[in-house]
């Protein structure tokens, strides 16, 4: 029997440049469905650029720690250590406040815009679909 791999997210330390700022939805009229459509479509990819992103950081910042030591055992000054390790804790909040923000736009979106779009588009991808694997509508 073949094992699948399970890839949770892939390594990005930047977003691709076309999806870098988030969708500005002011300017859409909800009565228009394909505005709103092609709007949740753009936010989808912008959601997958995103979380990839913020995912290698918070892994990144599990070996963090070790950092502060490797400081602390190369300067031999504890303060040195100190140091670096007092941005750990801010970089830390900070990535996973944009994570939980993610993931309450993943639970949000299809409670709010896809139950407005299903009936006339028809099933909609997730956002926790992967975009490269799911035959949906692009613009």
């Amino acid at each position: 029997m073949k094992k699948e791999k399970i890839i949770l997210f892939k390594w990005k330390l930047l977003p691709d440049r076309a999806n870098r700022k988030c969708p500005d939805s002011s300017k859409i009229d909800n009565d228009d469905l394909y505005q709103l459509l092609k709007w949740r479509q753009e936010l989808r990819l912008w959601f997958h650029n995103w979380r990839d992103v913020w995912y290698t950081y918070r892994f990144m910042l599990n070996f963090y720690p070790l950092l502060g030591l490797l400081a602390w055992i190369l300067s031999g000054s504890l303060i040195a250590g100190l140091a670096v390790l007092s941005i750990y804790i801010p970089l830390y909040l900070f990535v996973r406040k944009k994570i939980s923000f993610l993931d309450q736009l993943e639970i949000l979106m299809p409670v709010f815009i896809d139950r407005r779009l299903s009936p006339v588009f028809g099933s909609l991808p997730g956002f926790s679909e992967d975009c490269d694997q799911v035959d949906g509508i692009s613009f």
